[in-house]
């Protein structure tokens, strides 16, 4: 913040030095134009260089003080991103203090229904939360949840299904066997991620970053697709069953054996 308003200060300076030698240059050509042969020539031309100075001390009073405006824009916006970020921190930290307090004190992981008060209470304030995070943030909740055990495909205690995970940051991370039907994963950033035999069923994964992802075994069938970068990504043996994708996408995989096709077919 500081640099930026020694940095416009310093402009502002160049601005005013720039303002007087141009004015300097400016009364040498006025006044060989003009050329006064008598006093009173002189004294119409001072006067006209005083209305020019006049005018150039006046935009130069004017530039500064857009300056000053747009300096304190900008400090006053990142004043309101420091404030934001530091509520995503507290929103977080609450969150994980939550959580815990569910695993510790009221044992979450031994619920059985997913209609149990505590499972809902949990998915509740899940949801709540990711509405407020950004992408790297969001990263930090799923790997809690997934260390935690809490989106396990074979015992799911915290259900993603509709939840914001757009934009969300996953890459390299390791999320094998983990339940994220029908999550909203829109441009989400999933390269290089460890996703086989995860659950994608019916997943928002538009425009999603699955470059050189592990998705062997996944079931993806019903998942949307659609501008989803699948670069050197791992499908074999996945579900694609009625997945909306393109062949020109999947003709960029890495590899597609035994995969099934969006059209129910078996690829060899």
């Amino acid at each position: 913040m500081m640099f930026v308003q020694q940095k416009y200060v310093i402009a502002a300076i160049l601005l005013v030095i720039g303002f007087v030698v141009g004015g300097v240059w400016f009364w040498g050509v006025l006044f060989d134009f003009v050329g006064p042969k008598n006093p009173t020539g002189r004294k119409d031309l001072v006067q006209v260089f005083a209305f020019i100075v006049a005018g150039v001390v006046s935009a130069i009073g004017a530039v500064v003080g857009l300056a000053n405006l747009y300096i304190s824009r900008r400090n006053l916006e990142q004043q309101r991103e420091l404030e934001d970020q530091r509520g995503q921190d507290d929103a977080l930290q609450a969150y994980f203090q939550q959580m815990g307090h569910l695993l510790t004190q009221h044992k979450l992981m031994e619920t059985e229904r997913d209609d149990d008060p505590l499972r809902l209470l949990a998915r509740a304030h899940t949801l709540t939360v990711l509405r407020r995070l950004d992408a790297g943030r969001k990263g930090l909740l799923l790997r809690f949840l997934r260390g935690a055990g809490l989106i396990y495909r074979n015992k799911t205690v915290v259900r993603l299904s509709m939840a914001n995970l757009n934009s969300a940051d996953l890459s390299t991370a390791f999320f094998a066997s983990t339940n994220l039907s029908s999550a909203r994963l829109r441009y989400a950033i999933l390269r290089n991620t460890k996703l086989r035999d995860a659950d994608l069923r019916d997943a928002d994964l538009r425009d999603a970053d699955l470059r050189d992802a592990n998705l062997r075994g996944t079931d993806l069938s019903g998942a949307g697709l659609t501008g989803a970068y699948l670069e050197g990504a791992d499908l074999r043996e996945a579900d694609l069953t009625k997945a909306y994708v393109t062949e020109e996408q999947l003709a960029t995989c890495a590899s597609l054996k035994g995969a099934t096709m969006p059209d129910g077919s078996k690829h060899p």
